[in-house]
């Protein structure tokens, strides 16, 4: 029998909710629901972040090699494997015009800075001679008749009026029309143009 002296618990009572809610709370199917939404709430989430993370990786994802300046380099300098080299970069990185080939040969039109990009508008052509000339070397044509020579000789110039060498060993790149076609080292380009201004410079073929 109950005791009448003890209030009766009303359903009213916070702590008789608070224990209904404990009871269900303790039931095996509730569980199974709330670890099922659980799940689920968590799955969903991983695929958004999966998703995110492969759209950022793609976007990242490396480019074919493209060809970038190892150095800064001047307006009109010969591009050659010691001034560049291919790198593979983020195709969200790179221009339209990005150059995927070699560049050696081909001058820039304009400055480049270090690991600048070399793009196809702001280098100039690869002509076919200029594409035979070290960084180092100029270009000098010999008035005088060169039909004994080819290219790839070799050849000491020699100012006529005076006999002096002023250079030595010049490669001889082409030969039309009977007059040659010589890259100059640079270091004595100078000399070699004065020469033309005071007299003919004559080709001497060496071994």
């Amino acid at each position: 029998m109950s005791d009448p002296s003890r209030p009766s618990a009303s359903l009213t009572d916070p702590r008789t909710l608070l224990g209904t809610v404990r009871v269900a709370g303790r039931s095996r199917p509730a569980r199974l629901a709330v670890t099922l939404v659980l799940a689920l709430v968590l799955a969903q989430l991983g695929r958004h972040a999966d998703d995110r993370a492969a759209a950022r990786e793609r976007a990242w994802e490396p480019a074919a090699d493209v060809w970038v300046a190892t150095t800064a380099i001047d307006a009109g300098t010969l591009l050659t494997d010691a001034n560049t080299a291919a790198r593979r970069l983020p195709a969200i990185a790179l221009p339209a015009d990005a150059l995927t080939t070699a560049p050696a040969g081909r001058r820039s039109a304009v400055d480049l800075a270090e690991g600048e990009i070399l793009r196809d508008e702001r280098l100039g052509g690869a002509g076919r001679l200029a594409s035979q000339l070290r960084p180092d070397e100029g270009l000098v044509t010999l008035g005088a008749d060169a039909a004994h020579l080819s290219a790839g000789d070799l050849v000491d110039l020699y100012a006529l009026l005076t006999g002096d060498v002023v250079a030595r060993r010049a490669r001889v790149v082409d030969v039309e029309e009977g007059r040659a076609l010589v890259a100059v080292a640079e270091s004595v380009l100078p000399a070699v143009i004065r020469t033309f201004t005071t007299g003919e410079v004559v080709a001497v073929l060496v071994g």
